[in-house]
């Protein structure tokens, strides 16, 4: 089992108190229970269903992650090129060297600007246990990614963007937005699947500032 998750269960039981200790072994095991099944080929959502960030003062050397309940936009200012940010994000195969919940990353198919990704995950939301993703990417060059679920383990449906622009008001940054919809394979226990995922994205989220930070 990933060595992330028990401490962070423990931190839900010791916040719900003694009452909720079974309630929240219940969440875990009905989780437990969905991962493995294989999802069907979901529709491509439209840009107008992810969520939009909301008007908040950030500190440039800060990752923001706003949202909740499967609908997350994360805010991310780097000190680096397009070109840069461009090599890093579309490394796919160098995913598993610095994200941590990514164990390995290949790509299985590439057609011009289109990639099927083959994806294994590990971590808080997958219970520590191995999690296969398919992924197609669409990429507009320096500019963003468009991504959607082809299948998963665990997830329902998932769709996300990353967008590639310079930072409003600091001319040396650029600022990347990555925005989530996610929906995993459950309808009980989903509260704690989303509190791992949010914790776990802006983990994430602050490692590959560093990755691209130390490669400009």
């Amino acid at each position: 089992m990933n060595r992330d998750f028990q401490p962070q269960l423990q931190k839900l039981i010791e916040r719900d108190g003694q009452s909720g200790q079974i309630k929240t072994i219940l969440m875990v095991s009905f989780w437990a229970i969905a991962v493995g099944v294989i999802g069907l080929p979901m529709q491509a959502l439209p840009q107008s269903s992810l969520p939009i960030p909301s008007q908040i003062a950030v500190n440039p050397e800060d990752v923001v992650v706003s949202g909740e309940k499967g609908n997350y936009v994360v805010r991310l200012f780097v000190n680096s090129s397009k070109e840069n940010v461009w090599k890093i994000l579309t490394g796919y195969t160098e995913l598993s060297r610095f994200m941590p919940d990514v164990i390995s990353s290949k790509v299985i198919e590439s057609k011009g600007s289109q990639k099927i990704l083959d994806q294994v995950y590990s971590s808080a939301y997958t219970l520590g246990l191995k999690a296969k993703v398919r992924l197609q990417v669409t990429e507009s060059y320096l500019k963003g990614l468009n991504i959607e679920l082809v299948k998963a383990d665990y997830l329902r449906s998932f769709h996300g963007t990353w967008t590639i622009e310079k930072a409003p008001n600091h001319p040396k940054q650029l600022l990347l937005t990555h925005a989530i919809k996610i929906d995993p394979k459950i309808d009980f226990g989903k509260d704690i699947f989303y509190q791992f995922y949010r914790e776990g994205l802006e983990e994430t989220m602050i490692r590959l500032k560093k990755e691209i930070e130390s490669g400009s």
